[in-house]
């Protein structure tokens, strides 16, 4: 029991002084707040970070799980009517801890089917694709 303390112990130790991003609340740059790390309903970690506090014409959505119970992850929604022909396709969290801006798509492309993105099991974002 003392052993797994310790190492507990020495392992926080470890990640405060590498500095291990998405652990712990960074200090924000002025005009971010931190998105604490959590786990998605399907037992997916995932990492926290700095989000600007507001965006000039985007609505910050946090996270949730949709009425499917697939997880959800927190993203800028424009507000306002899209383009005509286009949707929109959330930003994400790259697994640097970098955050990928949002996008406008085609609504559809003869022949494909989109392919929204997802956590892997490693908590990877993978993007959504036309497949």
């Amino acid at each position: 029991m003392k052993k797994g303390i310790l190492v507990i112990v020495f392992l926080g130790i470890i990640a405060v002084l590498l500095h291990v991003p998405g652990v712990f609340a960074d200090s924000c740059d002025p005009g971010h707040v931190w998105v604490p790390p959590h786990t998605t309903p399907d037992g997916v970690w995932i990492n926290g970070f700095c989000r600007p506090v507001e965006k000039k014409g985007f609505l910050w959505v946090d996270g949730h799980s949709n009425p499917e119970g697939v997880w959800v992850p927190g993203y800028w929604k424009p507000i306002g009517p899209p383009p005509p022909g286009k949707v929109w396709v959330p930003g994400y969290l790259d697994p640097k801890g970098k955050w990928m801006e949002g996008y406008w798509r085609p609504h559809e492309v003869p022949g494909k089917a989109w392919m929204p993105g997802h956590y892997n099991r490693k908590g990877h974002w993978i993007p959504g694709h036309y497949r």
